[in-house]
């Protein structure tokens, strides 16, 4: 009878502590065993970055858990966005979204580093975006309230001897303040002094 008794108090003892980490607590506690934090528990997703660990530069990741498969981006869209190589967000000019982003083409030996600048309008009409032309590539070197000054490395082609080269050259980009709607942002290149 006594075995019987202290079987069903073990028994209603774990059922009750069961609820809410209760069994591990006592367990934990019973064995001496410091508590770690409990943390809430969700669902990762893709938007979610996994807790880091402090690591060394060379010191590989850890997949915290098997990861949440992904579909590929079908349509025009997704495709028109793996063009974009290089962007950068311009923050100076008072009142407007402006960026400056390069896209790959054009013929891989010589430049395709199509550039641009865009201007946001609104997010039912897009962006007003001017092509500044097909460099190597370009860096950002400054900018002010409706200016942008670049550097662009761009490959030369010489038809007398053949051959291809490059320079590099200095170009200033200017262009209207205010309000971008239905009229075009008025944009004007020319060369640095």
């Amino acid at each position: 009878m006594k075995t019987l008794t202290l079987a069903t108090a073990t028994l209603l003892a774990a059922v009750s502590l069961s609820g809410c980490d209760r069994l591990d607590a006592a367990w934990q506690a019973f064995n001496g065993a410091p508590r770690p934090p409990v943390a809430p528990v969700h669902p990762a997703s893709p938007a979610d970055p996994a807790p880091t660990q402090p690591t060394s530069p060379n010191t590989p990741l850890v997949a915290a858990n098997p990861g949440v498969p992904m579909k590929a981006v079908v349509g025009d869209e997704g495709q028109v966005a793996a063009f974009v190589v290089k962007i950068d967000t311009l923050t100076r000019s008072e009142g407007m979204d402006v960026k400056l982003f390069g896209t790959g083409g054009g013929d891989p030996a010589m430049n395709g580093l199509y550039t641009y600048i865009a201007f946001f309008r609104s997010p039912a009409e897009g962006w007003w975006i001017y092509k500044l032309g097909d460099f190597l590539d370009y860096r950002l070197l400054g900018e002010s309230n409706g200016k942008v000054d670049l550097e662009v490395t761009e490959n030369t082609y010489d038809e007398a001897t053949g051959t291809i080269g490059s320079r590099t050259r200095r170009i200033v980009v200017t262009f209207t303040v205010g309000p971008v709607g239905d009229q075009p942002v008025l944009v004007r290149v020319a060369p640095a002094q």
